[in-house]
């Protein structure tokens, strides 16, 4: 089970044909040197699904409305830490670490990091029952500075707004 949530600080989304998601997440971090001991869960907003199609006028996001799968387009990372790496998860289980379930590593070698040019990345969540969220771990491999605080951003396009059957 997720030792925490991740508080989202700022949640859009663009007003273009297939809309970009963009959610903002905060969190504790891990010390100078060290690594996560339990899992935080990232929820993943999504768009109202009361339309069919993405030809409509544009559609917001809704509080409750999540994505189940995401095709991750863009990332952020903001620490103390200049050499930080984020794993992203897609069940609520931190012993699946560095298994299949591992589905993202971000590397941060900067406390402010930005990656527009993600090749793939599609993830879905595979906890039973299905949630709408991703969970991360972080490794702190900076001997000198705890990360302090934790900011994420997630660029994101909805691929799936149910869970998968």
């Amino acid at each position: 089970m997720a030792d925490t949530t991740g508080i989202i600080i700022l949640q859009v989304a663009t007003d273009s044909i297939h809309p970009y998601i963009v959610a903002d997440y905060t969190m504790a971090g891990v010390g100078a040197g060290g690594s996560s001991t339990g899992l935080v869960a990232l929820e993943l907003p999504g768009l109202s699904t009361d339309r069919s199609t993405y030809r409509q006028p544009t559609r917001t996001i809704l509080s409750g409305a999540m994505s189940y799968a995401i095709e991750l387009v863009g990332i952020g990372v903001h620490s103390n830490s200049t050499d930080l790496t984020v794993k992203f998860l897609n069940i609520d289980d931190f012993s699946k670490l560095g298994t299949i379930h591992e589905v993202y590593n971000f590397d941060s070698t900067a406390t402010v990091a930005y990656s527009y040019d993600i090749d793939r990345a599609i993830m879905f969540n595979q906890d039973t029952p299905q949630q709408g969220r991703l969970y991360v771990a972080f490794e702190n491999n900076d001997g000198a500075n705890a990360t302090g605080t934790v900011t994420i951003r997630m660029i994101y396009h909805m691929i799936q707004d149910k869970p998968l059957t």
